[in-house]
């Protein structure tokens, strides 16, 4: 987390002060896009526990994602089993 918000800081650094108020109701927002390797979501138990859940890796998708991914995790975190649909999206598939 500290690389990232660390990389984040970098990227803006070089923008011009006063970027978000140039045009009059324009707000630009800017976050970090996690990705993995290969290229899907990380959404399900982190590898070795049962009490973190890990729902990032999104990229340009987390908000398009944000609401079944949502349901997804609260399945997983009510029920303890991930439900069929995320199984490909495993935490631990990368060993």
């Amino acid at each position: 987390v500290a690389a990232l918000l660390r990389r984040t800081g970098e990227a803006v650094r070089g923008w011009p002060a006063g970027i978000a108020s140039e045009e009059p109701g324009v707000r630009v927002w800017v976050g970090p896009r996690p990705l993995t390797p290969d290229g899907l979501p990380l959404i399900g138990w982190a590898k070795g526990y049962r009490n973190l859940a890990l729902a990032t890796g999104h990229a340009m998708l987390g908000l398009t994602l944000a609401p079944a991914t949502a349901e997804a995790i609260a399945d997983l975190v009510c029920t303890g089993r991930a439900p069929e649909e995320i199984r490909p999206f495993d935490p631990g598939r990368f060993g």
